[in-house]
């Protein structure tokens, strides 16, 4: 599967779901326009060799994932580190502590059936502050130096880069995370 790595910045990613609120950020979006299908062995990759482990993982969804989820959840030895419920959604995050499990979490993941549920992760637990989520405020992020935050826009197509950390610094290190016959 080949990745296309495109470099953006801030502004073209203020109307996504959650708020960052760093300004300094560098932004990447790695595509895969080659398939449909969610390219976790590909992303698997650039978690690795960026020592991203461990990850935090929210999901926002509704009811009738969440019995899905807990089944795979169980199954990968994924645990919770907040699971809530507001209305009819659920706001879930589990904590990913090496590939193995980040292999168990691509089923769990294309078990969305939409992508208006949120899927993203980060390096950091204390990043997402979502207390004002339920009143259509979107989800905050609060991203420090050295952190990283992941998204998947585009129904998983695409996994977008927001990133204070020095491995995505330049064009060059995001590249170098991936064996060259992986990129377009």
């Amino acid at each position: 599967m080949k990745c296309q790595i495109y470099q953006s910045s801030l502004n073209e990613w203020k109307p996504t779901l959650f708020h960052l609120n760093s300004k300094d950020a560098c932004v990447y979006e790695l595509a895969f326009p080659d398939t449909e299908k969610l390219p976790f062995e590909v992303i698997e990759v650039v978690m690795k060799q960026s020592q991203s482990f461990p990850l935090y993982v929210y999901l926002e969804t509704s009811e009738s994932f969440v019995e899905l989820f807990d089944d795979l959840r169980l199954q990968y030895d994924i645990t919770y580190y907040k699971k809530t419920r507001a209305k009819d959604r659920w706001k879930i995050m589990f904590k990913i502590n090496d590939s193995q499990q980040f292999q168990g979490m691509s089923p769990l993941v294309e078990l969305l059936s939409n992508m208006e549920d949120l899927v993203f992760w980060s390096t950091n637990k204390q990043q997402f502050l979502t207390r004002n989520r339920w009143q259509g405020s979107g989800v905050h992020v609060n991203l420090e130096e050295g952190e990283t935050l992941y998204y998947l826009p585009n129904a998983g197509t695409a996994l977008a880069i927001f990133s204070k950390n020095t491995s995505f610094s330049t064009t060059e290190k995001v590249r170098a995370l991936l064996p060259p016959e992986r990129i377009k």
